[in-house]
């Protein structure tokens, strides 16, 4: 049996070793512990630490048997199959589906979408770096010059500079199901070309592929954060978002690491047909995404699209005019008005120039570097191209780790200490380059400072700041236009329903976060409304007896807020669940609407749960008519009184201008 073997850098496999032997030692753990504890939230759980366990011993045991072959040189069946690129992609993809299955079983299921969310665009990532590795053959075979072949890049990315604009008002006047097509079926198509050149040596042939190549990448990254965003804004974005990112990156490495192999052992047309044939099974996964589209909206919940929204008014126009006009206002308000770009801050602009000044600095350094390291310091075209693929492996971990210390670390200055860092590192490369070779004597220095700098380099801004912390901020502005018209709307929707019903998703994600609210099984969401006004004292057919006729009856102030009687309502209304806490979410002339967050005592997830089964105790029966809710602790005179005036003002602004995420440790 043939393999394509490659000889990797020992410390790649040492670390997949030692990663494995750390991942069979926890998976190990923690059956033992379920087994004895008899606590695992499923079967499928279980089932998937069984999982872990075997991929954890299989690439114990193709690592260990690599390194063996690596220090005595004798011949192993194992180390020949570990030494293979095909190994290296079986492995790869199998640790990757065994996370977003870990993931989707952890969040309950309603992830469905993001495997097939985060492959919609391997194929242009894959073909992006195929280029760089094969520029010395390129010259050798079809004799194309450094001038040509930077044509070839400048040809590809010279798209990138509108095209991103007219993916996002594609996708907000046609959706993202219709736009996605249009871009993988565009990527598809620029990639045969690039194919066909290549078969018959043109250059200017394979420059017009690349070109068309060009146009759907930027459209189609702009499509996928978008799907990300929509799917999973009320839980789950950072890891979906960071998912995206490293699949994305680890496509580009396993590009720029494979495509001199396959043309050593398959003829130099295999990066070709390789990138061609993941292009086009991007269009099929995007087709099976168009598919399933909105089988995944009804299932996960996530909000309609423009186009949706506008179908679904001319849908309903039938049957109810006022209800088709308020969806043909939400649509109109949610498409993309390209005149309202020049009313962005300076601060938006100044991104946009950072952003410029990255791309000018790092883009082409990762096409050019193969070529660069081989003629500069003598290699090899392999060892050259296996050493510049790992240019590309830093933002594989680096991705989500920044995102994890600039979430973590509450400091504002993070993203600009992050990003002088990581400009330092790229400074200190090029510096070790420019340096004469026969000083240096190797490129490593500058591979691994490269690496670093370019993994945390800067990149969506959701790892900065999330959606909960937008909708956050986006309530402290109650009287600007987007929050005004969007509580109009939902009031209107509220006016229509029950005085007390059940919701299917919290209005306010992040608020009902903050007071303990989990997107699982045993928590519910209760929204009631309340009437506005003074309480009056129910005397019975108005006689006051001796006073005048409306003294105290009307005007009486109420000790309890209305927050804490929407709270005993739903309480009385479901006598079998457990208030947790509560929080506004609108108001009117006449009402104010809340959201009550409420816990099954009896579910399993619940009683298994150290955080939340406290509440499973007897004494927190009927807790919202006792005052023991936040609400009703409030209207009890806690913390009120002389002994609490004073309070120091350090510690009252840092009350009030600190966001606390509790979190179970």
């Amino acid at each position: 049996m043939t393999y394509i073997e490659v000889h990797y850098h020992p410390l790649l496999f040492t670390t997949i070793t030692l990663g494995a032997m750390a991942e069979l030692g926890l998976t190990a753990y923690l059956i033992n512990a379920g087994i004895e504890t008899k606590s695992f939230t499923s079967d499928r759980y279980h089932a998937l630490l069984g999982l872990f366990c075997f991929m954890s011993s299989w690439t114990m045991v193709f690592g260990a048997s690599y390194m063996l072959w690596y220090f005595d040189r004798a011949s192993h069946f194992l180390a020949n199959v570990a030494s293979s690129i095909a190994w290296l992609l079986t492995t790869g993809t199998i640790w990757g589906i065994a996370a977003g299955v870990m993931h989707i079983t952890r969040d309950g299921g309603d992830c469905a979408g993001r495997p097939i969310i985060s492959r919609l665009s391997i194929g242009s990532h894959y073909a992006n770096y195929i280029l760089g590795p094969l520029k010395s053959r390129l010259q050798r075979e079809i004799g194309a010059s450094h001038a040509e072949f930077g044509l070839l890049i400048a040809a590809y990315t010279l798209n990138s500079t509108w095209t991103p604009l007219v993916g996002g008002v594609l996708a907000s006047r046609l959706g993202t199901t219709v736009t996605s097509i249009l871009a993988t079926g565009i990527i598809f198509l620029g990639q045969v070309i690039l194919l066909i050149g290549d078969i018959w040596g043109d250059v200017r042939l394979m420059v017009l592929g690349l070109f068309v190549f060009g146009i759907g990448v930027s459209p189609l990254s702009v499509v996928q954060e978008t799907i990300i965003v929509r799917f999973f804004k009320s839980h789950g974005l950072g890891v979906s978002m960071a998912l995206g990112l490293v699949a994305g990156k680890g496509a580009s490495f396993v590009a720029a690491s494979t495509s001199y192999p396959l043309t050593e052992h398959f003829g130099g047309r295999a990066p070709f047909y390789v990138a061609t044939f993941l292009a086009g099974l991007s269009v099929v996964v995007n087709l099976i995404y168009l598919a399933c589209s909105k089988w995944l909206v009804d299932g996960t919940g996530a909000e309609l699209e423009a186009p949706d929204i506008e179908e679904e008014a001319q849908r309903r126009e039938l049957i109810d005019i006022s209800e088709a006009q308020a969806l043909e206002k939400v649509a109109k308000k949610r498409h993309v008005d390209i005149r309202q770009v020049v009313k962005l801050g300076d601060a938006f602009w100044a991104y946009v120039s950072l952003n410029v000044l990255c791309g000018m600095v790092w883009a082409p350094f990762i096409h050019l570097a193969p070529n660069l390291i081989e003629n500069r310091y003598g290699l090899s075209e392999e060892a050259a191209a296996t050493q510049a693929s790992y240019l590309l492996a830093g933002p594989i971990v680096l991705y989500p780790l920044c995102g994890f210390l600039i979430d973590n670390i509450k400091r504002r200055s993070i993203v600009t200490d992050v990003l002088c860092f990581t400009s330092s590192l790229t400074f200190l490369a090029y510096i070790w380059l420019s340096l004469p070779p026969a000083s240096t004597q190797t490129p490593i220095p500058a591979i691994i400072s490269y690496a670093l700098g370019h993994g945390m380099s800067p990149h969506p801004q959701e790892s900065k700041m999330g959606a909960y912390k937008y909708i956050g901020e986006l309530y402290k502005k109650k009287q600007s236009d987007v929050l005004r018209f969007l509580l109009r709307v939902r009031c209107w929707e509220y006016r229509q329903l029950n005085v007390i019903h059940r919701a299917s998703r919290p209005s306010r994600p992040d608020k009902a976060r903050r007071l303990g609210y989990k997107a699982k099984q045993g928590y519910v969401i209760y929204r009631v409304r309340v009437r506005r006004g003074n309480r009056k004292k129910p005397v019975a057919k108005g006689a006051t007896f001796g006073k005048p006729v409306h003294q105290g009856v009307n005007h009486l102030k109420p000790q309890r807020s209305l927050k804490s009687t929407a709270e005993e309502r739903v309480g009385r209304r479901c006598g079998n669940l457990r208030v947790l806490n509560s929080y506004w979410v609108n108001q009117d002339g006449v009402y104010k609407y809340f959201e009550v967050i409420l816990v099954d005592p009896n579910h399993k997830a619940v009683r298994r749960d150290p955080r939340i089964n406290w509440i499973v105790n007897p004494v927190h029966k009927r807790r919202e008519a006792r005052g023991l809710t936040a609400a009703g602790k409030s209207n009890r005179g806690l913390g009120k009184g002389s002994r609490h005036n004073h309070s120091p003002s350090h510690a009252t602004w840092k009350k009030h201008n600190t966001l606390s995420l509790r979190r179970y440790r």
